[in-house]
């Protein structure tokens, strides 16, 4: 089981054992191209770097607009290894609080092991998400890039 907590809300994060695995690679490669060119006009604040409960590497930040920055969601991704780069393992936990993760992205990547039902209502994403594909939102693929630069 991959068990993972954000030290800033407490909020514990669980994914089956049984469930697929997806690296954030992976998920960015799933993700379309106009949220991957809409995450360059993101900022990232307040990043820190945490543990996750079963000691892998997770990080959170709040994630903005920089045309509208009086909207801030929080981001968090964690990987199951203290010891590597979150960017490089092969197992991520993404969550995102805004709108388009929580009633595109969080059923589907629930389904691969790279989320959990957090934010929606659990209920499958057949209007937005037909074909239950997974992916980032765009300030996940900002936070996700940021890591990248940075080597976290």
């Amino acid at each position: 089981m991959f068990i993972s907590i954000s030290q800033d809300n407490q909020v514990k994060h669980v994914v089956p054992s049984t469930a697929k695995v997806m690296s954030l690679q992976a998920l960015k490669r799933y993700t379309t191209q106009d949220r991957i060119s809409k995450a360059s006009d993101m900022s990232i604040i307040g990043f820190r770097v945490t543990k996750s409960a079963n000691g892998g590497k997770a990080a959170t930040a709040f994630v903005q607009s920089q045309n509208d920055p009086s909207k801030k969601y929080v981001v968090f991704i964690a990987g199951a290894d203290a010891n590597e780069d979150i960017s490089s393992q092969k197992s991520v936990f993404v969550t995102c609080n805004c709108d388009d993760y929580k009633y595109r992205f969080e059923y589907p990547n629930t389904l691969n092991g790279a989320s959990a039902i957090i934010n929606s209502n659990g209920e499958p994403t057949f209007n937005r998400n037909p074909t239950f594909r997974p992916g980032l939102c765009k300030h996940l693929v900002a936070f996700a890039e940021y890591l990248v630069r940075n080597s976290v």
